[in-house]
């Protein structure tokens, strides 16, 4: 026999209030790296996690240390560029600046 739907209706906001305990039980994620927030799969007690939320938060980690490196890379070429212009500009000025030399000191 089916339950009826008062009885469905109660097992149903049994089921959750039940999850609603469970989640307001569980301790919150401390983040002071200012990571992104974890995926809901890596949630600690979630079901079929695929790797630890250590093993994700360190390859965040990993990431975040990769693209500054390659940031720093960037910024380092970009300066050794705008040396080289400067240089440049320099040897243009002083070739286009007007000798105070005389026909006699020329010999």
């Amino acid at each position: 026999m089916m339950p009826s739907l008062q009885e469905a209706s109660l097992a149903m906001k049994a089921e959750i209030a039940d999850l609603r305990a469970a989640l307001a039980s569980r301790p919150a994620e401390v983040d002071d790296e200012g990571l992104p927030p974890l995926p809901k799969p890596m949630i600690p007690g979630s079901i079929m996690a695929r790797y630890s939320s250590e093993q994700f938060r360190q390859g965040q980690r990993d990431a975040r240390e990769y693209q500054r490196k390659v940031d720093e890379k960037i910024i380092a070429r970009r300066d050794q560029e705008i040396a080289d212009l400067r240089f440049n500009i320099g040897e243009l000025m002083k070739a286009a600046a007007p000798s105070h030399t005389t026909n006699k000191e020329n010999g």
